[in-house]
C-alpha cells in the first residue's frame, strides 16, 4: 500500500486531486491510500492537527502546498520535524526562495520534482489526475499510465461559457473610445480560473453591471514562465489600446498586492518597456489609473463564518497595496469607489 499525504492552503488543486484519487481505476485503488488535509484547519483545530500528524508519520509522499508562503502555515515547523529527511516531499509555496530550498530537501530526483511541478503549474482536473497518476508510477513503483501535461490558456478574458472574448473585448474599446460607461478591470489569478473558484468573481462582476458599468475580467498566470511573459504583458494585451489603459480603476482580487511582484513586473526598469520612468516603479503604473487591493481570505464563506479570528495580521499586510503618485482626482475617485464597496 503506497501511502500519500496531501495539504492544502484554502482549496487549490484538492479538489481535483480528490476526485482524481475516488476515480483511479481499480488496480492503481487496491494499492493506494491518500489522505487530505486543510492546513488552516490543522492550525486552529488541536484535534484536526494531531489527525493529520499522525497520517503524516505513516505516509510515504508529502504534498503540502501553500500558495501564500510557509509562513501563512503556522505548524509547518512541527511538521517539517516530522518528515524532512525522512519522506520524500514537494513543498510548493508562493515564494520562489522557499521552493529552492524545499527541493534541496525534498528527497526527489529533479526529473521527477520537475515533472510534478509542471503538472502543478499548469493545474485543472486533467493535469491533477495525470499528476496523481504519475506520482504512484514514478514513486510506489504502482503500474499506472499518466498522459504527459496538457498546457493551458495562461490568460484571456474571463466570460460565460460560449461568449466570444474577441468580440467582447472589442465592445469594451469601443466604449472605452466613446467614453459612454465607466469601464471597471478585474484582475483574476489564473489559480481561481484553473481551480473553478470563482463565486465571489461571478458576484463582482454582477455588481459591476447592476452599478451601470462595464466589468473587463482578465485572468492572468502573473508569474512568467519560459513560454509566458507573466502579468506585464498581460495588461498590455487586454487592458490597454496602444499607450493608454481601456479601464478607468482595475480592482485586483488576488491576495496579494501584485504592485511591485511577478518579474518582469517586479517594478524594475526594463530597457525595451517605454510606459516605466522610475526605478521600481509598479507594474501598473503603465496604466495610470486608480489601483484598488481587494481584501481576500483563503477561508471558505462557512468557515469565515464560523471563526471569530477574521484577518491575521500577516495576510492584512500582504494585501496591503504599495502607494502610487495619483493625481487628488483619480485618489479621490478610487477612495470613492471603495468606500461604497465596503459599506
Amino acid at each position: 500500500m503506497f501511502r500519500l499525504f496531501f495539504a492544502f492552503q484554502g482549496d487549490g488543486q484538492s479538489s481535483y486531486l480528490k476526485q482524481a484519487y475516488q476515480e483511479l481505476p481499480e488496480a492503481c485503488a487496491l494499492e493506494t491510500e491518500a489522505v487530505f488535509f486543510d492546513t488552516g484547519m490543522i492550525d486552529s483545530d488541536p484535534v484536526y492537527r494531531q489527525k493529520s500528524m499522525e497520517k503524516l508519520k505513516t505516509a510515504e509522499f508529502i504534498y503540502l502546498d501553500v500558495h501564500g508562503g510557509l509562513p501563512y502555515f503556522k505548524s509547518f515547523e512541527l511538521f517539517f520535524k516530522e518528515f524532512s529527511g525522512r519522506i520524500p516531499s514537494f513543498v510548493h509555496s508562493g515564494i520562489d526562495d522557499e521552493n529552492v530550498e524545499m527541493q534541496k530537501i525534498s528527497l526527489l530526483s529533479p526529473v521527477i520534482y520537475s515533472e510534478i511541478v509542471q503538472y502543478q503549474n499548469a493545474g485543472g482536473m486533467e493535469n491533477c489526475r495525470n499528476l496523481l497518476l504519475y506520482l504512484l508510477k514514478s514513486l510506489g513503483n504502482i503500474p499506472c499510465e499518466p498522459l504527459p501535461v496538457q498546457i493551458p490558456k495562461w490568460d484571456g478574458i474571463y466570460l460565460p461559457e460560449g461568449e466570444d472574448e474577441d468580440a467582447y473585448l472589442s465592445h469594451v474599446k469601443c466604449v472605452s473610445t466613446c467614453k459612454s460607461q465607466i469601464i471597471i478591470g478585474i484582475l483574476i489569478p489564473f489559480h481561481n480560473i484553473q481551480n473553478g473558484n470563482l463565486k465571489h468573481i461571478d458576484a463582482l462582476i454582477q455588481a459591476v453591471k447592476e452599478a451601470g458599468a462595464v466589468p473587463l475580467p482578465m485572468y492572468t498566470n502573473i508569474m512568467p514562465t519560459a513560454d509566458y511573459e507573466g502579468l506585464r504583458g498581460a495588461l498590455k494585451r487586454y487592458m490597454m489600446m496602444g499607450n493608454e489603459a481601456i479601464p478607468d480603476v482595475l480592482i485586483v482580487t488576488g491576495g496579494h498586492s501584485l504592485s511591485v511582484l511577478s518579474a518582469p513586473g517586479d517594478g524594475s526598469v526594463q530597457a525595451f518597456d517605454p510606459f516605466c520612468s522610475q526605478e521600481n516603479a509598479s507594474v501598473f503604473e503603465m496604466l495610470d489609473v486608480p489601483v484598488l487591493q481587494a481584501m481576500t481570505t483563503y477561508f471558505t464563506y462557512e468557515q469565515w463564518v464560523d471563526s471569530p479570528a477574521g484577518m491575521d495580521s500577516i495576510t492584512c499586510v500582504s494585501r496591503s497595496f504599495r502607494p502610487f503618485s495619483f493625481s487628488s482626482a483619480q485618489l479621490q475617485t478610487a477612495l470613492m469607489i471603495h468606500c461604497q464597496a465596503v459599506t
